[in-house]
């Protein structure tokens, strides 16, 4: 019975593993027999490892290929049979093999760390064009294998996501949708249709525990490229960027220097709260020589790298007040940001591209300034200490950025909806009578550019006229400041699910601050999932209302949406002046 096949294996790999008299074709017909029962022994590895030691020299390839198929399913490692048969393969001799025959070579070879750079460049070379009517499982994990081995350049990737990708069947299990994932990253072109499909259906702890080191910078990069084009994928992408997190706080001393930044910028825009790992990253950053040194006279790769992870960690919490220098390569603090923003030019290359992560570095610094100079505010008029001088120095780098650095946290054909959704509301609130403004910054000494796009609004009830504002400081605005963000239909649907849940956990003081999740390990505000440069906004910018609107939303659904914003906001008023009456009322009668 298929039931007993593992014990009959396992009785008769006792016996075969005793006897001394089996030749080396026997031995590979016995583990080919085992492998076709699904049973791998590494028992039984162990008492055949000097007998296969010489299989690629006495055996056909189809045989000693069973041979090495069988050591790859018991997880052993045999450097003696896997430096032959690759030695054998870049003889050339890999051009006889069959495609299925080839796969498990360059399979196995990959898993047991025996493919190197050379010998995968010789296959891919035969390869390439990729042979017509393939088996498209087969290329697959042969792409797989050469992506893990880090050979060969994206084209080749593209063509083999193309290749295997062209269906998406809601059966493909782990295996299938994590390779195709892992080819993809590899490809580095980024593809928001494929990515949620492949992430819909994929276990994220599964694949977190297959992704190797070398690809998971990859992985999270075009999960981030793909969320800017299919804003969905903040919902379906943030379990497996959680994970990928975790993994990458595991793995951190092995990942290349410069892609530390990226990793953590992109877990950042996922709006991956996890502090933890970035510390890690940072600490992992500043231990390379030089890296500091550079990175603080605003210079190249490092300065880029650290100016991710410092944002990243933005995304995850308020930075920490704390005045101490740290001995040795500076930790996450106020005085190394302020170094990093100050040793580069506003007008450098590398200031440009990391804009608006500088902006909102230097809006957190601002902020952080504002709470010490709080804290400092009972002191004596004469005095002074390092809280007031470190606040002058926040102050003072932050309105350097703030004040040329304009407001960007749309991607992609959101901004289209944004600007859409804004206009048609601002719209009806004026054919109501009601004047709305554009505010773009607050508690700046001097005026700030005007967003790239349009978000938040000052609404103003009692006032005939008001000119548009280009910032100024928070008592300026005499109006209710608010803040419209067009979002994807299935993070407001996902939304209004979560809420009650969100509500009744708020009640019992559970609820975590807005855009602030460290329990739940990702950014969202009226339990909608947002993004990393929306999480900043939220917490660190504009204190303001918030409304989310569908970004496919009609004309008149944003029309319904301004009454019922207007009808709340004159009930709030009219129960603010009554209670103001009752309480003068009550002074006057006790008086």
């Amino acid at each position: 019975a298929p039931c007993d096949g593992a014990q009959l294996a396992a009785l008769s790999g006792a016996a075969v593993a005793m006897e001394a008299e089996l030749g080396a074709r026997q031995v590979a017909l016995v583990l080919h027999r085992f492998a076709d029962l699904q049973w791998h022994s590494a028992d039984l590895c162990t008492a055949f490892e000097a007998r296969v030691a010489s299989s690629v020299e006495e055996l056909s390839p189809p045989e000693w290929l069973a041979v090495l198929q069988y050591y790859v399913g018991a997880g052993r490692r045999h450097d003696a049979l896997c430096g032959a048969a690759a030695q054998w393969a870049a003889l050339g001799n890999a051009k006889s093999l069959q495609l299925h025959q080839l796969e498990l070579l360059v399979s196995s070879l990959a898993h047991l760390d025996h493919l190197d750079s050379a010998l995968g460049e010789q296959i891919l070379a035969m390869l390439e064009p990729l042979p017509p009517e393939a088996d498209t499982d087969c290329m697959l994990r042969i792409g797989v294998a050469l992506a893990v081995a880090d050979v060969g350049r994206a084209r080749f990737y593209r063509q083999i996501v193309a290749y295997t990708s062209r269906n998406i069947s809601p059966q493909d299990g782990d295996a299938q949708r994590a390779a195709k994932l892992l080819v993809l990253a590899k490809a580095g072109a980024p593809n928001s249709a494929l990515t949620l499909s492949l992430v819909r259906g994929l276990n994220p702890v599964a694949f977190r525990n297959i992704v190797p080191t070398s690809l998971l910078p990859g992985c999270v990069q075009q999960l981030h490229a793909a969320t800017i084009g299919q804003e969905a994928l903040l919902l379906d992408a943030r379990p497996l960027a959680r994970e990928l997190a975790r993994a990458a706080a595991e793995v951190v001393d092995d990942i290349p220097f410069e892609r530390l930044g990226p990793l953590a910028s992109g877990l950042g825009f996922l709006g991956i709260q996890a502090p933890h790992t970035y510390e890690l990253m940072w600490s992992r950053a500043v231990s390379e020589d030089g890296v500091w040194d550079e990175a603080s006279r605003g210079e190249g790769v490092p300065f880029r790298v650290l100016v991710q992870i410092a944002w990243a960690a933005c995304v995850a919490q308020p930075l920490p007040t704390s005045l101490e220098r740290s001995p040795g390569a500076p930790q996450i603090g106020l005085h190394a940001l302020i170094d990093l923003l100050c040793g580069v030019s506003l007008e450098a290359a590398d200031a440009k591209r990391l804009r608006q992560h500088l902006r909102q570095i230097a809006l957190c610094l601002r902020n952080t300034g504002l709470k010490l100079r709080g804290a400092t505010s009972g002191a004596l008029p004469n005095e002074s200490g390092p809280n007031s001088d470190v606040a002058a120095r926040l102050s003072e780098v932050a309105e350097r950025w703030l004040q040329h650095s304009r407001r960007h946290v749309f991607f992609s054909r959101r901004r289209l909806a944004q600007a859409r959704v804004v206009r048609a509301f601002t719209r009806h609130l004026n054919v109501r009578g009601v004047v709305a403004s554009v505010v773009c910054a607050p508690n700046l000494e001097m005026p700030a550019p005007r967003p790239r796009t349009v978000d938040t609004i000052c609404v103003e009830l009692h006032q005939d006229a008001v000119q548009e504002r280009a910032g100024g400081p928070d008592g300026d605005a005499e109006g209710l400041l608010l803040t419209l963000w067009a979002k994807h239909p299935l993070l407001l649907a996902s939304a209004r699910e979560a809420r009650p849940e969100a509500e009744a956990q708020a009640s019992a003081g559970a609820g975590a601050g807005a855009a602030f999740d460290a329990g739940g390990g990702g950014a969202e505000e009226q339990s909608c999932c947002l993004n990393g440069f929306e999480a900043v906004e939220r917490r660190e910018g504009l204190q303001s209302r918030l409304l989310l609107l569908r970004s496919d939303a009609a004309a008149e659904d944003i029309e319904a949406a301004a009454d019922a914003f207007l009808e709340e906001i004159r009930g709030d008023a009219a129960r603010e002046a009554a209670n103001a009456s009752a309480s003068l009322h009550l002074f006057m009668h006790a008086w």
